[in-house]
């Protein structure tokens, strides 16, 4: 499975990425990416049990 971002899905993940090491640290920011890939890999797997996000648009999985 590859997982290609659009610039704007990267500028909004890097976006939330930096506000969660900011306002937590990097232990939190790391859980963060980890829960992001996780839900990007659910949706991958199932793409019917979830509503459009703010990825929706932005990431292909392929």
């Amino acid at each position: 499975m590859t997982i290609v971002y659009t610039s704007r899905a990267k500028f909004t993940l890097l976006a939330c990425y930096k506000l969660v090491l900011d306002k937590w640290g990097e232990t939190h920011a790391n859980i963060f990416e980890l829960k992001v890939e996780s839900i990007l890999l659910k949706i991958s797997k199932n793409p019917y049990l979830y509503r459009p996000t703010i990825f929706g648009e932005n990431v292909r999985i392929a």
